[in-house]
C-alpha cells in the first residue's frame, strides 16, 4: 500500500525510512507531497506530525500484487503468460469478467 502524504509545515521535512525510495533521501519542501510505504505513513513519527498538523495524508491506495493477479486470472481460466504486464493482466481479467455476465 502507498500512502501519500503532504508537508504543511513552514519547512522541509526528512521522512525516516525512505532512503534511495524518494529525491533527496525522503526531505519534502513545504508545500510538496510524497509517496511512501504503508510501513513508513504508519510510524510513530509521521503520525506524530500529522497529529500536530505539519504532515497531511493526502490519499492512500492500495495495489494488488502481480501474483494475485496472475492466481485471479488462473481462476477465470484464462491462459496466463509471465511475461504480461499488470495492464494487460488487468484488462484480460476485466474481459472474463465481463463475458460471464
Amino acid at each position: 500500500m502507498t500512502v501519500t502524504i503532504q508537508n504543511n509545515a513552514r519547512c522541509g521535512i526528512i521522512i525516516p525510512g525512505m532512503g534511495e525510495l524518494a529525491e533527496v533521501g525522503g526531505l519534502v519542501a513545504p508545500g510538496n507531497t510524497i509517496d511512501v510505504p504503508d510501513t513508513v505513513a504508519d510510524s510513530d513519527y509521521v503520525q506524530y506530525l500529522v497529529s500536530i498538523g505539519e504532515l497531511v495524508e493526502v490519499a492512500r491506495t492500495t495495489e494488488v500484487s502481480m501474483d494475485d493477479l496472475r492466481a485471479e486470472a488462473k481462476a477465470l481460466g484464462i491462459d496466463v503468460s509471465n511475461r504480461w504486464s499488470r495492464e494487460t493482466l488487468v484488462n484480460r481479467i476485466a474481459e472474463a469478467n465481463n463475458a460471464e455476465q
